[in-house]
């Protein structure tokens, strides 16, 4: 897989998770040109974002909000983490991660032991 197509699968899975599966399908294969015109495409992307009316947000660089679904997902897994604390990073946290690089390898097309999740990688 090139990195083209990598970028593209990883986008489109990443606003299946925005829009969940049976929505995004109804855009899945649609020509990029095509959603950039779309008002309802991005109506919908825009209804799983919690704005504020006292600017524009246009800065993605430093930190991207995250989408409601996401956020509320992430909190979730941070309070059963916080419950378990060391036991958690003693014991699951492995298997936790290495079963995420198995999900996301599948997505790249590569053996997992190839792919490595960094946090801040800007």
């Amino acid at each position: 897989m090139n990195k083209r197509d990598f970028v593209r699968t990883l986008g489109g899975a990443s606003l299946a998770m925005v829009f969940g599966d049976d929505l995004w399908a109804s855009y899945a294969g649609r020509p990029a040109a095509t959603l950039a015109q779309d008002e309802a495409f991005w109506a919908g992307i825009r209804r799983h974002y919690r704005l504020t009316t006292d600017y524009i947000n246009l800065e993605n660089g430093y930190f991207l909000m995250q989408s409601e679904p996401v956020l509320e997902a992430f909190i979730g897994h941070v309070r059963e983490i916080n419950l378990s604390a060391s036991y958690y990073m003693r014991t699951r946290q492995y298997d936790d991660k290495l079963a995420a690089r198995k999900q996301l390898a599948a997505m790249a097309g590569c053996s997992h032991e190839e792919l490595i999740i960094t946090r801040n990688t800007t």
